[in-house]
């Protein structure tokens, strides 16, 4: 469903804290987390997750936000899991807000709690803001760097706001074949807005036998629609190194509407992949998943309220992946502001790494940095510290690589790592 449909409505939700939430430990201080979706979602990719919090017990403090669009499902999810370091994660408690009690994409509150029996299992503190919906046009490039020796190169546009990649908050122009520097694209989309202070928008080259190369970048600040709402104008593009790698003729406005174009190219990012649901075999038995109150319990992850508790032997549980950051990573792609670690001369120690299972960072050159709460399988992105304060956030992409977004100096560059 594209943005800007009639009960399309993006918004920017944050989940702030639990209270009271049941303890499911014998011994120590839980370290739970939440999972949040709809229910009979539209599409794939709605849901979010939070970081768990190490040794946060029954009243964590979460301050986790995210964007979502919301397409007429009934409810939103709010699941509470124990992360478990040698075992399946432990369900909490679950409980939903019906969106016919959201007024205006605007809501804060508490949303009960209940665990597998139906008990009462805590709250969980939650606020929703309606977001803005950007319409995006990008007419044509004008000398564009060429890094082709023979032909014409075929250039495409990656339109993002700087950080981890999130549903409504990245869109792509088709790729222009044999366009050379000076192609038309005559191109729109739609993007979420929450306050970011720019957009950016990232000229690539496509390639069909090795990865794309990044072409240049330019930044628009947001404070530029300001005034009235629109901005529109050649933006200029600077390459890895900061040398002028031409314009783009583009439009951004607020509020989404108006026509022509091609249609908005919306990226569905997944943040927590949901499993599929297997049948499961009780007391013998082969089962379908079961049904209960219109929601569907899957062999892996509950996707509804459970009322009622479940038959013997179909308690929730968590399969265990491995972890997804493991393991020797070189880097691909990067933004103009990243620096020597993707340059074509930096050394090999500069641009690889290793990520352990515990979630610690290791480049070859030296620096260190490690999380400040515990990581586990489930997580699809995680926040690592070196010993100067420096933090940077780790992002699993689609594409199976990662993407290292940096934050030092007030600046967020990124690096784009894949497999070694």
């Amino acid at each position: 469903c594209l943005l800007g449909a009639s009960m399309s409505k993006p918004f920017r939700l944050t989940i702030h804290s639990a209270q009271n939430l049941k303890d499911v430990n014998w011994f120590g201080k839980m370290d739970p987390y939440v999972k949040v979706f709809f229910t009979e979602a539209k599409q794939p990719g709605k849901n979010a997750q939070t970081p768990e919090k190490h040794d946060a017990g029954k009243n964590p403090q979460f301050n986790f936000s995210t964007t979502l669009v919301w397409d007429g499902e009934p409810a939103l999810m709010f699941q509470v899991w124990e992360a478990n370091s040698v075992r399946s994660d432990t369900f909490i408690a679950s409980g939903q807000l019906p969106m016919a009690s959201v007024a205006n994409m605007q809501f804060q509150g508490e949303v009960p709690l209940q665990d597998a029996s139906g008990k009462a299992a805590g709250t969980v503190q939650v606020s929703l803001a309606s977001s803005t919906v950007l319409r995006i046009s990008i007419f044509k490039g004008t000398n564009l760097k060429d890094p082709n020796w023979f032909g014409k190169m075929d250039p495409y546009v990656k339109v993002e706001f700087p950080g981890p990649p999130m549903a409504g908050k990245f869109a792509k122009t088709h790729e222009m074949n044999d366009a050379g520097s000076n192609p038309t694209f005559n191109w729109t989309g739609q993007m979420v807005w929450d306050g970011e202070p720019e957009l950016v928008f990232n000229l690539w080259e496509k390639e069909s036998f090795s990865s794309d190369k990044f072409m240049g970048a330019g930044r628009l600040p947001m404070n530029a629609l300001a005034s009235t709402g629109k901005w529109a104008g050649d933006l200029q593009l600077v390459d890895a190194k900061g040398m002028p790698a031409g314009t783009l003729t583009a439009e951004v406005s607020k509020g989404g509407g108006g026509g022509g174009g091609s249609a908005p190219a919306m990226a569905a990012y997944s943040e927590v992949p949901m499993p599929s649901a297997p049948p499961m075999e009780v007391q013998g038995q082969l089962m379908q998943p079961q049904v209960v109150q219109g929601q569907l319990i899957q062999g892996e992850v509950v996707q509804g309220q459970v009322m009622g508790g479940y038959p013997a032997g179909m308690a929730p549980a968590m399969a265990a992946p491995q972890f997804p950051f493991r393991g020797d990573w070189e880097a691909c792609n990067h933004s103009p502001d990243a620096g020597r670690g993707c340059d074509p001369d930096a050394t090999a120690d500069e641009k690889k790494l290793e990520i352990k299972d515990n979630g610690k960072i290791k480049f070859k050159h030296g620096n260190k940095f490690e999380p400040r709460e515990k990581v586990h399988n489930g997580m699809p992105q995680f926040t690592a510290y070196n010993k100067e304060g420096e933090g940077l956030e780790v992002q699993k992409l689609p594409n199976g690589n990662l993407r290292m977004t940096f934050h030092y100096q007030g600046k967020r560059p990124w690096i784009e790592y894949r497999r070694d």
